[in-house]
């Protein structure tokens, strides 16, 4: 669980950079990594 809150972490400072740089697509890669983390540890 510790994984997946640390992906999604890295997932909002990687969109504020983008934002704060004018960047439209910014690397939400971390949500994708966060939602399997969160697959592994929720399922039995």
């Amino acid at each position: 669980m510790n994984k997946a809150v640390d992906d999604l972490d890295k997932a909002v400072d990687n969109v504020r950079e983008a934002i704060k740089n004018g960047d439209n697509t910014p690397d939400v890669g971390p949500v994708t990594d966060a939602a399997g983390e969160l697959t592994k540890v929720c399922t039995p």
